[in-house]
């Protein structure tokens, strides 16, 4: 039953609830009783970012450690947009107005998808001044493989 559809009463207590479960309650609530396509569903359902981390962890492995630490360094910098931008209490789409570009373009910065333009980027700064900070907390190496080790 999706959560729009509950009355409000009931959205809220499912929302403590989920909130509450610790991360194997929460995993094995999802992935345990559902089919492989009603967990499809539930996957596809997630918000670009929390898809493209989950696809990620898929694909990454098989990528030569110079394209991993490559991977990371986009993702570090579409955090660090995004985290600028929720700070700065503003929309994509004024972000967007305000460097001069497309408001799906913000959107893929976001997501890692692209990169920013140096132009593009001295203009985030610009209007985006925690992002400066953000940037210069990002940490230098790439996070540790999570393949074991043989």
């Amino acid at each position: 039953m999706d959560a729009e559809r509950l009355p409000p009463n009931d959205a809220e207590l499912l929302l403590r609830l989920v909130r509450g479960m610790t991360e194997i309650d929460f995993s094995g609530a999802f992935r345990h009783g559902l089919s492989a396509q009603e967990l499809m569903a539930v996957i596809t359902a997630l918000p670009t970012r929390r898809l493209n981390e989950l696809t990620d962890r898929v694909r990454l492995p098989a990528l030569p450690a110079e394209q991993q630490r490559q991977h990371h360094q986009r993702q570090r910098l579409a955090a660090a947009i995004a985290a600028a931008r929720e700070g700065a209490e503003i929309s994509q789409a004024e972000l967007a107005r305000r460097v001069g570009v497309p408001p799906a373009e913000v959107d893929q910065w976001e997501t890692g998808v692209t990169q920013p333009t140096q132009p593009h980027l001295a203009s985030l700064l610009h209007e985006l001044p925690a992002l400066k900070e953000l940037l210069e907390e990002l940490p230098v190496q790439p996070p540790p493989d999570p393949r074991p080790s043989r």
